[in-house]
């Protein structure tokens, strides 16, 4: 199985949750739409094949987000924390954040971008919002030479309109 035909599974731990600041942004970033799924679907379910327990755990993934928006999403959510405790992000050390955790995600969505050849994003419910947020990701990816064997775009089954769109196309 390939790395992004592994299927990812998430629970609703805490340390899921802190992990998802990171983790679940870039597992999520290449995966086909029924390899990334979230077991809190099942809610008392009972699936009799993996047919059935795959639409039923199928997680609704956000839109990728380029490294530099990444960035400014820990930046603020540190300086929520240090305005009022429990609010935001916290790192043990602020070198965490700037030496380590952001250059690790911007090498880890080059690399992960440079080596699809399709980003598939079908059946997820997104808008125009997400639509935006993709357009800047391919746009980071493209002008850093990581998209070299991406082929195919898929996005059937979304809402996108026309700010989406524009946004795409620019």
């Amino acid at each position: 199985m390939s790395r992004s035909e592994s299927v990812g599974l998430l629970t609703d731990s805490p340390a899921d949750v802190l992990r998802c600041i990171f983790e679940r942004r870039l597992s999520s970033l290449v995966k086909f739409e029924y390899c990334y799924l979230e077991l809190s679907g099942l809610q008392g379910k009972k699936a009799d094949d993996w047919g059935e327990l795959r639409d039923l755990c199928k997680a609704t993934r956000e839109a990728p987000i380029p490294p530099d928006m990444f960035e400014e999403q820990l930046k603020v959510g540190v300086a929520r924390e240090e305005a009022a405790e429990g609010t935001g992000i916290k790192f043990t050390s602020g070198k965490d954040l700037t030496d380590v955790v952001i250059p690790q995600y911007e090498a880890g969505f080059l690399r992960l971008m440079g080596e699809a050849s399709e980003l598939s994003y079908g059946s997820l419910g997104w808008g125009d919002e997400e639509m935006v947020q993709l357009a800047a990701s391919v746009a980071y990816a493209h002008t850093r030479g990581a998209l070299p064997s991406l082929t195919r775009l898929v996005l059937y089954e979304n809402k996108i309109g026309d700010e989406g769109m524009k946004a795409f196309a620019a």
